[in-house]
Formats: C-alpha cells, structure tokens, sequence
C-alpha cells in the first residue's frame, strides 16, 4: 500500500501542489511592500493608466503597455463587472502563475522522458520554476518571478507548446505556443524558435502535420498583434540612434550584458559561470552519450538554436546593429538553454544516483540538489560539475575516437578554468584562493543543511527505495524556504515609511493631485497612492520614450530632466554606464534637494505639481516656509 501510494503521480502532485502554496504564501504576506518598493504592478495600471483624468497628468512609463499582454486584461475586467478589487486579483494571478508554472515543467520533463521516476520530476519541476535556477539567463531577468503580471503565464504556455511539439500533437502545441505569444511576444516568441526546430528536426512528415494549425493560430496571433500594437514604433523610430543609444546603455540592464557585468569576475557567478558549468556538464555526458534516442537528438538541435541566439543577443548589444535587435534582447533565451540542458543533466545525474559507485551516487544527488544551496547564486557549482563528469570523461578517454576523447577533454578544461579564473581568483591581486573550498561548492550557511539532509536522504534511499521520495521533498521545503528568505528583504523596515506615505495620499489628497519625488526615489510610487507622477529620472530618460520610442515623449523627459539645471548629454561620455547612471540620479536628487523657494513655486506654476516628497536624509527644508502636508521618518511632503 505504502509503495503503491508513493509511486502515484497524484502523491507526487500533492507535494507539488503543497509546495507552491508555501511558495504563494510566502510572497502573498509581502505583497504591500513589494508594491511599495518595485511597483510597476496592475494596480498602477488600472489606477492611472486606465483613467482618463490622472492618466493626462501622470508622467507616462512602460506600465501603460500592460494591456498589450492578453491574459492582463481580466484585472479590469474583474475589477469593472465583478468588482474584484486589483490587489485581491494581484494575489489570485500569483496562486495561477506559481501552480501553472510549476505543472508545466513537471508535464514538459514526463514529455521528454514518459518513463521517468516521479521523483526526478518533482525536483526538476520544483527546480526550475520555484528556485533560482533561471536566472543565470544572461539577460539578468530576475526568477522567480511571480507577482501577478504576465511573465509566469507566457512561460508556462510556452514549456507546455514546446512538451507538446516534442510529442508531435500540432493543435495543442500551435494553441499553446500562440498564447504564450500574445501574453509575451517575446517570451512567446522563442517557444516558436524551438517548436519550429523540434519540428524541423522531426522531418517532413511532421512538418505537414503543422501547416494547418499553425496557419489557424498564426492568423490570430497576427490578428492579436496588429490590434495590440499598431500606431506603435517597434525600433528607435525619429530618436537620434546616438541619443536611444546612450540612454538605453546607462539604464537597461538586460539589453547590455557586457556594459553591466555578466562576464565581469564579480558578477559572472551569478549568470556566466553557471551557465557554462551547465554547458561544460552536458557537452561531456553526450559525447558519452553514443546512441541519443529521438528526443535527445532533437534537443541537440534545441540547444544548438538556443545557443547561437544568446551569442547573437550578446553580439547585437555589442555591435548595436539596431535598436530593433537590441530591444528582442535574444540573449534572454538563455533561460530557456538552461532548462534544456538541465533536462539531460538531470537525468544522467539520477541515472548516476541509482547505478554508480557508492561515492558518485551520493556526488550525483549532491550536485543534482545543489541549485537550492542558495537563492543568490543558482545552477550547480562548477566544482561539482568537474567531480561528477569525470566517470564520464575517464569513459570517453578509454572507449571514444579521438575526436570525443579531444572535445570532451577540452570541455573539462574549460570547466576547470573557469573554476580557477572566476571563482579561486586565479590572476587576481589576491592570488589564488586554494582553502576556500566550501566557496567553490556554494555550500555556505543554508548550503551545508541542504547537503548534510541531502546526503542522508540518498543514504537512506540507498538502502530502502521508498525513502527516495525525501529527495524530492528535501527540494521543495528548500525552494519555499529559499524563497522565504529572498523576499524577506521587502519588509516594513525597508519601505513602511514610503509606504505609510502612499497610503496617506490615497487617503488625503485629491484624486487628480499631481506629485514631485525627489528624482532619485524610485518609480514605485503610484500603485498604492493611486496619484500621479511628475516622473523620476529614470522615467524621463529611459521607461517612457525608449520602449515605444516616443519622440515627443523623448524630448519632454529631456525638458523635465534640464529643469533641474542637468544635461543628459554630459553623462553620455562615462567610462562606465553603471557608474553614469548612479551619478546621474545622485547629481539630479541633489539638485533637486538644493533648489529654493523660487524653483518650487514656478515648478507649482509652471508645471502643475500639487506636492512636492523629500527625503528627509538629504533635504534642509528650513529654506522652504511651505505647508507641511505630511511627514514622518524618512518623508516629507509640502504643499506649496
């Protein structure tokens, strides 16, 4: 009986479905906050974006595109015909976005592999939607990610089109495939890159199968893009390219790779290292691999595609060929290259589990539980990937033609470079950085727990099967757990006084009142005050002309930036866009906290601001005889 329960896919469904809404609850008790620090949520859309009155006085930003994403337009549509008030619907898209997620990798691993242990698939599911694992993407988008808004939906639609193309079933995958498309165009649109090369590489027999469907679905996401995008300037439109160029490289982080970090030595740990590890990890097991079946083949030819788009992402950043190519940012395909190679990992890692030597067993579950060490670095550290490959390498040097014995061995090379380089300091001023070992493992802190549980998991599993289900079990506590800590950080310490500010202003001021922040708070400003902005540096320089490419628009922020007596021109030259862009939010708050009496009036005047909100850290508001409207640690607003 008791064996009979644990090998049912419903257990396994359960602890899935337990996990997630751990994962949904930890997130759900900080959602105030995090609105209050990130913002850029459906309530800012719905509230200022949608409303005809404040949406003519608030400085616009990319939240107004929002509704360009089909699965977004039910907030409103809860909110006008069944009056769900937003953050209630906020916390109900969260619960969809986690489950659906997370159901969509566990079916995408049972598509490629129908025979797989149920415990594989729980911890690759848990994995991969729940930790960090993805966000070694070369773009740095942040995962997981899961508080209401599109990303999560496009991505599950995306995984389940893909398992449905491995499985040659055309109308599901075209159904799902051109979701994902109109929810997130470009997440959407590598589902279709890869699909199309699972189908190509199926041959033509396959092929015909799709025509119908895909013209079916592709005319409706046709359809659906005209409609959601038309009158809409996709590239740099009459923004000078020096200009679109300058300031997209001082503010977005995902379009530049090089510019901020990626392959630097301190941040390549967090994006570069672990993907390569992951590459170096697989490159060796294939080449093992002599007789892939059918789907292995056809993920050969996935990665292969995945690959040379990150590379192209990274080379269009470099070479700015065009803003049109730097905006698909096709480096971000780079969280989907991890999950397929992981896909191969996983598997040779749980075969290593059940049928190697005593020490590589546990070495295998070791590194396949090793991506929830940590929520800062994911993927497997590159020491274990060494360790664990070389079973593989030692076959490949002993059975293999040359050409493998070659390839595999400069693989492993690579590997230990990379181990040596980046993370033992190898040519660094600090020399090399031999006794760190526990560095080279990420096994620090929540680390050791993870592998000390984990290695008497595999002990016990060992020796009685039925205990193999504390492995999955061990990773889904640890992903919630993981979690837990990583959003701990959007608390009432950090944001309560911006927060308790934002509430006062919904509560007390009038609904069409127009605020000033200082320009170096952050945009979070507008979701839980419903008021609107006069904008920030940011926005005027970057979120609100470069993604639609606004001429006009462009221009306006250019006028509003001056205004504090600043030039976006002279920050152009830096060295260094990171420190640019710093130094043009700190040179702009500074301004703006030394300005005078005079400078407020006529901004009151002149440009219709109701309030002004200083941050009392930098502001003397001795000079400024104003009414006070409100204050408290951190804030203040006057009222001219």
């Amino acid at each position: 009986m008791v064996d009979r329960i644990l090998k049912s896919q419903y257990f396994y469904a359960s602890l899935l479905l337990l996990c997630c809404c751990g994962f949904w609850a930890s997130q759900a008790f900080r959602l105030d906050y995090f609105l209050t620090a990130v913002g850029s949520s459906p309530l800012h859309w719905i509230h200022l974006s949608l409303d005809a009155e404040k949406a003519l006085v608030d400085w616009p930003t990319g939240t107004r595109n929002l509704g360009k994403s089909l699965t977004i337009n039910a907030y409103p549509l809860l909110y006008d015909f069944f009056g769900v008030d937003p953050k209630n619907a906020i916390l109900i898209f969260m619960g969809v976005e986690i489950i659906l997620v997370t159901f969509a990798f566990a079916f995408f691993f049972k598509a490629v592999d129908p025979n797989a242990d149920l415990a594989l698939v729980a911890i690759f599911a848990g994995i991969t939607a729940l930790s960090a694992f993805q966000f070694m993407n070369l773009a740095r988008f942040g995962y997981p990610f899961y508080w209401g808004l599109y990303y999560g939906l496009a991505a599950a639609s995306r995984i389940v089109g893909i398992a449905f193309a491995l499985q040659s079933r055309p109308w599901p995958a075209s159904i799902a495939l051109s979701l994902s498309v109109m929810i997130h165009p470009i997440i959407g649109g590598f589902g279709v890159v890869v699909a199309f090369a699972i189908v190509l590489a199926k041959g033509f027999e396959t092929i015909r199968l799709y025509i119908v469907p895909g013209a079916v679905w592709g005319l409706v996401v046709l359809l659906w893009l005209v409609f959601s995008f038309s009158g809409e300037t996709i590239a740099g439109g009459t923004i000078a390219q020096s200009d679109w160029y300058a300031l997209t490289e001082l503010f977005n982080r995902h379009w530049y790779p090089v510019n901020f970090g990626v392959f630097d030595l301190g941040l390549a740990k967090y994006h570069f290292i672990p993907l390569v590890s992951l590459l170096v990890a697989y490159f060796i097991l294939e080449i093992e691999n002599s007789q892939p079946t059918l789907f292995q083949k056809e993920i050969r030819y996935v990665i292969v595609v995945l690959a040379t788009l990150t590379v192209a992402g990274v080379l269009f950043s470099l070479l700015k060929v065009s803003p049109f190519l730097v905006k698909l940012c096709l480096h971000r395909s780079s969280d989907l290259l991890a999950v397929f190679l992981f896909v191969r990992v996983a598997q040779n890692l749980w075969w290593m589990f059940q049928n190697s030597h005593f020490a590589f067993r546990l070495l295998a579950i070791a590194a396949l539980v090793s991506p929830v060490f940590s929520y800062r670095i994911p993927g497997i550290p590159t020491a274990f990937v060494l360790l664990v490959t070389l079973p593989s390498l030692t076959s490949i040097l002993r059975n293999s033609g040359a050409l493998a014995k070659i390839s595999a061995l400069l693989a492993w090379i690579v590997g230990a470079v990379i181990l040596m380089v980046y993370q033992m300091g190898l040519g660094s001023d600090a020399g090399l950085d031999v006794g760190n070992w526990r560095g080279y493992f990420n096994i620090q802190g929540y680390g050791q727990t993870v592998i000390v549980l984990g290695t008497m998991a595999a002990l016990a599993s060992i020796f009685i099967p039925r205990l193999t289900v504390l492995l999955p079990v061990l990773v889904l506590v640890s992903v919630v757990h993981l979690n837990d800590k990583r959003v701990k950080g959007y608390n009432e310490v950090r944001f309560g006084d911006f927060h308790e500010m934002q509430l006062w202003a919904a509560a007390n001021t009038p609904a069409n009142a127009l605020f000033m922040l200082d320009p170096g708070i952050a945009g979070a400003w507008r979701d839980q005050s419903r008021r609107a902005s006069y904008g920030n540096v940011n926005e005027w320089l970057h979120k609100a002309a470069l993604y639609d490419s606004d001429a006009e628009l462009f221009k306006e922020g250019l006028r509003r930036f001056s205004l504090l007596g600043l030039e976006a021109k002279d920050f152009y030259t830096y060295d260094s866009p990171i420190r640019a862009a710093s130094d043009i939010v700190k040179r702009a708050s500074v301004r703006f906290s030394g300005m005078d009496k005079n400078w407020f009036l006529a901004m009151k005047q002149q440009e219709g601001i109701d309030y002004f909100i200083f941050d009392n850290k930098k502001t003397d508001l001795v000079n400024l005889p104003f009414q006070k409207a409100f204050s408290n640690a951190r804030y203040t607003v006057l009222k001219p």
